[in-house]
């Protein structure tokens, strides 16, 4: 499957946004989740080589969860109108951020689809970023 990612995070009128294109795969569970997992070693920012494995679980009832392993360590949990607090590594530092969804909205399919999500990250009780997450799943 071809993967693109574009995600855009900030407070104000000047947000970042960042998007990149990799391969990955896209499987459906026994529950009929589907499981869409890739390669995110652009996240660290370098060149040196570092891994991050990236797999977001889409639920039936669109709650996402999105876990990172390898030298990024994270696993965020967003679904529409509910806050979960979320553990977030890196560089031997743990962070329990709050992640509040706003919208989720997934056309996936196993054959591919596009999926947005916006949500909120907040840190004892303060707002530090609002988000928005859009990947498309193309075959290849």
């Amino acid at each position: 499957m071809l993967i693109t990612i574009r995600g855009t995070h900030g407070l104000s009128e000047t947000n970042d946004t960042v998007e990149f294109m990799t391969r990955g795969v896209m499987r459906k569970t026994a529950d009929d989740d589907l499981v869409l997992s890739y390669d995110d070693d652009r996240i660290l920012g370098d060149t040196s080589g570092k891994s991050v494995k990236t797999r977001l679980t889409i639920e039936k009832n669109d709650r996402v969860t999105i876990e990172r392993g390898g030298e990024l360590s994270s696993r965020i949990v967003i679904e529409k109108g509910v806050r979960n607090d979320c553990l977030y590594s890196v560089s031997n530092m743990d962070l329990t951020l709050g992640i509040f969804g706003k919208t989720v909205q997934n056309n996936l399919t196993e054959n591919g689809g596009r999926i947005s999500m916006t949500y909120e990250i907040d840190a004892n009780s303060r707002p530090l970023s609002q988000n928005i997450i859009e990947i498309t799943v193309k075959e290849v």
